[in-house]
């Protein structure tokens, strides 16, 4: 790919991000006031009719009870849970028409379904009383058409493999999308907060707009054009190719090489498929355990703003603003000092002593951020904290990077350092999997951790004081699992960089 198509393609894919990103921050924040408002109606129309104004706009300040803070809790993790199974049920198949016909259609069906989710949540919540609240939960299936996050991580992690020439280039791409994600983060939450004093229905319909709006720009992506020579081995041709390649690099690709007859045997054997990319390949499995104890530790920040507005005291649109200042130490972060260190660091370690190095600050640097949150005693304490826990943010940027290392994924760097521009495009399409996979295991996370936090954040109320803080230990102690597992994955690819073991046996491909 030449530079300037380099270039467009990148914009096309922050541009998209910079849309999708928005909306959901958006929409997310008001999104808590609007459920939290139904219950809270409901309340006062049994116990004190003559709270609820002729609006229907009950006070924020009187919506803090237990009961109603309860049931918004259980309301939005049950949201969150089905969005999470939606998303991982799609991310294979969605995969598979990815690589095999157009991540550009996969990018515009996600955003499509999105819409159509947000949508729903908002006919629910303008009804009142003529649709209970529970009707919410019909909104997540909307997401089967196109997926969310783990699609789109997967979509953009694939795009960059294809665009980026190197390693270096790869961490730096992985490093815009966090920092164009970061900077909407800065900025989503305080115009959530403005827009929704003005108008509580504004932000949405601001977000769904920004769907439909960032749909044409799929265009700028690269289009997906394979060469004739690009799977040499699928008709038993032989190439020189093959004699370069390590043998877990061709067991990884023949995976890839079944070509089903109709769509149900597609997916099947697309499903087939996860399990012999992940086992054999010891490295690339602590890996994604790794990730998926982090992935469940973040999960806490999906009951971030329901907790401050609790324990604190705080508007949603106060909570807005503070969560748009947490975010521009992200953006800080991301766009200034983790690219500065990586090009400081570039001449003097390697890539990969890169990628761990980051990988481990971020873990410990959360693990202390999460327990400074959980026992805040007051408003600056916990902006303080948050700032702390903000440092930690550079995770994905590094791990992202470490799924393409050969000590992890078993493939061999003298086997593929001169293949050919067609045959690297085959390994891309290997590494696209591996994507995919990874994004399926901070799914899991994700699935397995919003309703184990939001459990936590139940019992918390129950106990007060200090008990609020509950999600936030557990955080903390997820944050200080995947790094210990971090750690052994980073011995064992030292044995390799060594010469202690081969690729092949720090993937721990099984025999036979």
């Amino acid at each position: 790919m030449q530079p300037h198509q380099r270039r467009v393609a990148l914009f096309g894919l922050l541009v998209l991000l910079s849309c999708q990103n928005m909306a959901i921050h958006l929409m997310n924040l008001p999104l808590n006031r609007v459920i939290e408002l139904r219950y809270c109606q409901d309340y006062y129309l049994e116990h004190d009719p003559s709270a609820i104004p002729p609006d229907g706009n009950v006070p924020e300040e009187l919506c803090k009870g237990d009961w109603v803070q309860q049931r918004l809790a259980r309301l939005t993790g049950m949201v969150e849970a089905l969005h999470v199974v939606c998303d991982i049920t799609v991310t294979i198949p969605l995969s598979y028409l990815a690589d095999k016909y157009s991540h550009r259609l996969v990018m515009c069906l996600n955003m499509l379904g999105l819409s159509l989710m947000y949508s729903w949540l908002v006919f629910v919540g303008k009804t009142g009383r003529l649709l209970p609240e529970k009707a919410m939960l019909m909104g997540p299936f909307f997401t089967l058409l196109g997926g969310s996050t783990c699609v789109i991580g997967s979509m953009v992690a694939s795009i960059v493999t294809k665009i980026a020439p190197d390693q270096i280039h790869r961490t730096s791409y992985f490093g815009y999308t966090g920092s164009v994600s970061y900077v909407i983060t800065l900025l989503g939450p305080a115009i959530a907060g403005m827009t929704m004093t003005m108008n509580l229905w504004l932000p949405f319909w601001i977000g769904i707009s920004l769907l439909v709006f960032g749909m044409p720009f799929v265009l700028l992506l690269p289009s997906h054009k394979k060469q004739p020579s690009r799977f040499p081995f699928r008709n038993g041709e032989s190439s020189p190719i093959l004699e370069r390649t390590s043998s877990e690099s061709k067991r990884i690709k023949d995976t890839m090489t079944v070509e089903p007859k109709d769509y149900r045997s597609i997916i099947v054997s697309e499903f087939r498929k996860v399990p012999k990319l992940i086992f054999g390949r010891r490295n690339f499995q602590l890996l994604l355990l790794a990730l998926l104890f982090a992935q469940l530790a973040s999960a806490s920040t999906t009951i971030l703003v329901v907790y401050i507005a609790k324990r604190y005291g705080w508007r949603y649109a106060e909570t807005g603003y503070l969560l748009s200042a947490k975010a521009s130490v992200n953006v800080t972060l991301l766009t200034i000092l983790v690219p500065a260190a990586v090009h400081w660091l570039s001449s003097r370690r390697s890539a990969l002593s890169i990628d761990f190095l980051g990988a481990h600050a971020s873990l410990l640097i959360s693990v202390f951020g999460t327990i400074l949150i959980a026992i805040a005693p007051n408003i600056y304490v916990l902006i303080f904290a948050l700032i702390i826990y903000a440092l930690g943010s550079a995770l994905p940027v590094f791990s992202m990077s470490l799924v393409q290392a050969p000590s992890i994924t078993g493939r061999s760097v003298t086997a593929t350092a001169g293949i050919e521009a067609s045959e690297r495009d085959s390994e891309n399409d290997t590494g696209a999997k591996d994507y995919s996979i990874l994004m399926l295991a901070k799914t899991t996370g994700s699935l397995i951790g919003v309703p184990l936090m939001t459990i936590a954040w139940a019992e918390g109320i129950a106990f007060g004081g200090l008990g609020l803080g509950l999600p936030y230990f557990a955080s903390a102690v997820f944050y200080f699992l995947g790094f210990l597992v971090l750690r052994q994955v980073q011995a064992r690819c030292s044995l390799v960089e060594h010469g202690g073991i081969g690729i092949r046996g720090a993937a721990g491909a099984a025999a036979g």
